[in-house]
C-alpha cells in the first residue's frame, strides 16, 4: 500500500464510507458508515484471533475456550466516537436495527456475564458480500438523476448540489405509476401509498412491525433504567431476566420498590434486592392505588343564628364558671345548660334532669348566683329546671 503525503498523528479514528455500503443500505450514511466501522473492527478482531490461537496452540493450550466468532463490544456511545461524533445515539440505534432487519448483522447479549447490558454486534460477512455482489454503483445511479434531462419548459440553469440531492430522492410525480419500484428497499416497499383519484374518508393506520415492538421494548427499557438511578439502585442487582420481562413496566416496577422499601424500614426485610427481584419476576405486583374521587361542589352550610342577648350572658357565665371548678364538675353538671327563659330579673336554666336540679342547688348555688351578679352588674335571680320544664328550684319554693 502506498504512503500517504501527509502525516497524521497516530491512534486517530478516520470516517470512510464506500460507495457499496450506500448502495446495500439505499442511501442510508450513517448506516452505511457503521458498516464500514464493523468492517475495520472485524478485520482487527479475527486478526486478533488468530493471534491468541497461534499462542495458545505453541504453549500448549487447550482452545476450546477460545472464541472464534468476531463478536464487537460495542455501544450507541462507542459507535458514536468512531464517526466522529456525526449522528446522535438515537440515528445510530435506528441505522443498526435497519442492519439487523436486512440480515448485515447480527445482536446478542453478554453470553458469559448476565449482568453486562451492552449488545454485542457480528458483521455477517457472507450476507454483506452478497449484497455488494448485486449492487448497482449509488453514484452512478445518483449522478444520472441529478443530470437527467428536464421537461419541455421547464426552466433551465445549473443544479446546487442540495437541489440535487433532493431531485435524486425525489420521485417524478407525473409518471409514478409506471415506474417500477423494484430497485426499492423491500422492507419500505409498504410505505408507498397506491395513487388512486377515488376520495377515501377513512385513515388507515401502519400495521405494527417488528422494528416497532423492538422501539417501544427499548423505551421500556429506558425507563426502567431511569427508575434504578431515581431510587439509586445498581443496574448489577437486577437480573436479565427482569429487564426482559415482556410486560413489566416502570409503574409496576416502582410500586414493588415502595412496597418493599416500606417493609425494610420497619425492620420486616432483611434481602430488599432480593426481594424485589423475587416480585417482579413471579408478577407479585401490587394493586394501583385507586384515583381519588372527584370532587363534589356542597353548597357551604347556612350559618346558626345569632343567640339571643340572655342566652349571651349565660355563656359568658359558663365560661367564667369553668375556671372557678374542676372541670369534671363543671363538665357533667354545667357544659350543656342553656337558658330556658328570661322574665324581669329572673333567668330559668334547663339543666338535664331532676337529680342535676337538686345537686346544683345544694352545692353551686351560692357560686352561680355570686358569679351572675359580678357579671350583669345587678342583683339577678336564677332558678334550675330539668328538660321536662317542672320546675325543681328549692330556693324559690314556698
Amino acid at each position: 500500500m502506498k504512503s500517504t503525503c501527509l502525516t497524521h498523528p497516530p491512534r486517530r479514528p478516520m470516517l470512510l464510507i464506500r460507495d457499496e455500503f450506500l448502495a446495500i443500505t439505499f442511501g442510508n450514511h450513517c448506516a452505511a458508515a457503521i458498516l464500514a466501522d464493523m468492517e475495520y473492527w472485524t478485520n482487527w478482531k479475527l486478526d486478533d484471533i488468530e493471534r491468541k490461537l497461534k499462542r495458545m496452540l505453541d504453549v500448549g493450550a487447550d482452545t476450546a475456550t477460545l472464541e472464534r466468532e468476531p463478536w464487537l463490544y460495542k455501544s450507541a456511545k462507542m459507535f458514536s466516537e468512531d464517526l466522529l461524533y456525526l449522528y446522535k445515539e438515537d440515528t445510530i440505534l435506528k441505522a443498526l436495527k435497519q442492519l439487523r432487519e436486512r440480515g448485515y448483522i447480527l445482536r446478542r447479549r453478554n453470553p458469559r456475564y448476565g449482568w453486562d447490558r451492552t449488545y454485542q454486534y457480528k458483521l455477517e460477512i457472507t450476507r454483506v458480500q452478497e449484497a455488494i455482489a448485486t449492487a448497482p454503483s449509488y453514484s452512478k445511479n445518483l449522478k444520472n438523476q441529478v443530470h437527467k434531462p428536464e421537461k419541455s419548459g421547464a426552466k433551465t440553469g445549473q443544479v446546487g448540489f442540495m437541489d440535487a440531492e433532493n431531485q435524486a430522492h425525489e420521485p417524478d410525480k407525473s409518471d409514478m405509476q409506471s415506474r417500477k419500484i423494484s430497485s426499492i428497499d423491500p422492507i419500505n416497499r409498504q410505505a408507498i401509498p397506491e395513487i388512486t383519484s377515488e376520495i377515501t374518508a377513512k385513515i388507515t393506520e401502519r400495521p405494527s412491525t417488528e422494528s416497532d415492538v423492538d422501539v417501544a421494548d427499548d423505551a421500556r427499557r429506558a425507563e426502567l433504567a431511569k427508575l434504578l438511578t431515581r431510587y439509586r439502585i445498581s443496574r448489577t442487582e437486577f437480573t436479565a431476566e427482569v429487564f426482559d420481562h415482556p410486560t413489566l413496566t416502570a409503574e409496576e416496577a416502582e410500586r414493588v420498590i415502595k412496597e418493599v422499601n416500606y417493609q425494610a424500614r420497619h425492620g420486616e426485610v432483611r434481602n430488599a434486592s432480593g426481594l424485589i427481584i423475587y416480585k417482579l419476576l413471579h408478577d407479585d405486583i401490587p394493586p394501583a392505588p385507586p384515583k381519588p374521587a372527584p370532587r363534589v361542589y356542597r353548597e357551604p352550610e347556612p350559618p346558626a343564628p345569632p343567640l339571643p342577648p340572655e342566652e349571651k350572658l349565660w355563656q359568658t357565665v359558663l365560661n367564667e364558671l369553668e375556671t372557678q371548678m374542676p372541670r369534671a364538675t363543671f363538665n357533667i353538671w354545667l357544659k350543656h345548660t342553656h337558658v330556658e327563659k328570661y322574665e324581669g330579673d329572673t333567668f330559668t336554666i334547663s339543666v338535664h334532669d331532676a337529680s342535676a336540679v337538686e345537686w346544683i342547688e345544694n352545692r353551686l348555688l351560692t357560686t352561680i348566683k355570686r358569679t351572675l351578679t359580678n357579671i350583669a352588674g345587678a342583683e339577678t335571680e336564677i332558678k334550675f329546671v330539668s328538660n321536662g320544664g317542672q320546675d325543681e328550684s328549692h330556693h324559690d319554693r314556698e
